[in-house]
């Protein structure tokens, strides 16, 4: 369930635009009102009032009224009689009487036709404030990466908290997602965007994938870091100083870009002590209207102004959904019939981390289940790290030398992801090797999709990149004596 079923966009019935539209009519001459009378809540009134607000003079009355204007023009191609009503009584302020008199009818019938005119202008507009709205959701998401999963599970209660604060016109301003690796904090920060997006709450949306080796002070110095997060920004918020300017000129420009327009900025994969650190002071200085929202491991130290939220791994009854949900969805038809005492088990083994279930259950193509679950359980450690070393392991040994060879040169990709092409070059497979390869790999969750719906690009999750680094020498040599498992 992606897009529109997950989140839904709102859309306006005429009956909703009715009263406003009328009230709107009623103060065509008003300069000075009440912005209830503007209809300023709408995508319409936003978009041509930002093409406006160019010209000094402009006013939001005068948008309004264009707006307005523009829809009566096209209700005179459905019926000019009730256009016409509607120029008489409030474009040319005439009253009921004379408006009667000009077009040789009854009081009753201009109170009639005013009636049905405005219903029919009402719909004109919630129709193209419907149409935009898609329209907008639907360019904003073809600039995402690709979600990495159709269904969210165990994540209520964060989208919940963390929409809310999005939303928020006046505080958190920098709100940071932290947890362990495998977690769901990309998958949550996607879902989050998405769903913002579809209150208009911003007018521009960015999504920054970066490299923690790129902000870590121990390599970078600070300046040098603040200035590559400033050009990635630049690069799709102001490309005019993305190229060859000083680091002031760029730095400038983009707090000014910040500061006039509100951006949604995620900020996805912040791994290192001191790059959240002083990146997050940053951000702050940057942010109002602007927000960021950053997805991390490590809880930002002494910054009270931030908004931090701290996922934890899934209960037993999200992760037997999630279970269920992912078999389903590559095929292994046995564990997407599950029962809840079958999921327990897996759970007891592996414990709630979405990226480990997801691995174990994949890896249940090529293995017998409770083998794996026993095998697990044999070296059982509260460290999570020992844990995915041991799945890792088997997912290791699951795969074809065809497909380890792509994994094995996936580390040299750069963290944002690389292309079909670059991974031709680094792995030297051909096309009919390569997806063949890519979509297993995919499949069993150990390459991820990147880029956008249109720029596709593929990497791997850090944890992933950590443990080929530095267990792939011994996980080889391992192979001729793990093989007895697999009998």
């Amino acid at each position: 369930m992606t897009g529109d079923k997950i989140f839904p966009i709102k859309t306006f019935a005429p009956e909703e635009l009715h009263d406003r539209v009328h009230a709107a009519l009623r103060a065509w001459e008003k300069v000075h009102t009440d912005f209830g009378d503007l209809l300023d809540d709408l995508l319409l009134f936003r978009e041509a009032y930002a093409v406006n607000s160019a010209d000094m003079e402009a006013l939001p009355r005068v948008t309004t009224n264009q707006l307005l204007r523009d829809a009566i023009d096209r209700l005179a191609e459905q019926s000019e009689g009730h256009a016409e009503v509607l120029r008489h009584r409030f474009v040319e302020g005439h009253k009921l009487r004379r408006t009667a008199a000009i077009m040789n009818w009854t009081i009753d019938q201009v109170r009639k036709r005013q009636r049905d005119a405005i219903e029919q202008l009402a719909t004109i507009l919630a129709y193209d404030e419907s149409y935009l709205r898609h329209l907008r959701v639907h360019e904003v998401e073809s600039t995402l990466p690709p979600s990495t999963y159709t269904d969210l599970f165990g994540f209520d209660e964060a989208l919940g908290v963390l929409l809310e604060e999005l939303l928020l016109q006046d505080a958190s301003w920098v709100i940071a997602i932290m947890g362990i690796g495998g977690i769901g904090k990309t998958a949550l920060a996607d879902a989050l965007m998405r769903r913002t997006i579809r209150h208009f709450r911003f007018d521009e949306y960015v999504w920054l994938r970066v490299d923690p080796n790129d902000f870590d002070q121990e390599r970078v110095d600070f300046e040098s870091a603040i200035d590559l997060l400033a050009h990635r920004l630049a690069e799709q918020i102001a490309p005019e100083v993305a190229g060859n300017v000083s680091m002031n000129e760029r730095l400038a420009r983009v707090r000014q870009v910040l500061k006039e327009t509100p951006h949604l900025i995620v900020i996805d994969n912040l791994e290192t002590r001191s790059s959240t650190a002083y990146l997050m002071r940053q951000l702050q200085d940057w942010a109002n209207p602007s927000k960021f929202l950053v997805t991390t491991r490590i809880r930002p130290i002494g910054e009270a102004s931030i908004f931090g939220y701290t996922l934890d791994e899934l209960d037993a009854r999200d992760t037997a959904e999630l279970i269920r949900h992912h078999a389903l969805s590559i095929g292994q038809k046995d564990l997407a019939q599950a029962t809840d005492d079958q999921a327990m088990r897996i759970y007891d083994a592996v414990g709630g981390n979405p990226l480990a279930l997801k691995m174990v259950i994949s890896l249940a193509a090529t293995m017998p289940i409770s083998l794996i679950l026993n095998d697990l359980q044999l070296v059982h450690t509260p460290e999570v790290e020992a844990l995915y070393n041991r799945i890792y392991q088997r997912a290791w040994m699951a795969i074809t030398p065809t497909q380890r060879l792509l994994l094995q040169s996936m580390p040299l990709i750069a963290e944002t992801g690389g292309t079909l092409t670059q991974l031709k070059a680094i792995s030297g497979l051909a096309d009919h090797e390569l997806w063949p390869a890519i979509n297993e790999l995919v499949n069993r969750s150990l390459i991820e999709l990147r880029g956008t719906t249109w720029n596709q690009s593929y990497g791997i999750h850090r944890l992933t990149g950590s443990f080929l680094q530095t267990n792939i020498n011994r996980w080889e040599d391992d192979d001729d004596e793990d093989e007895d498992l697999l009998v």
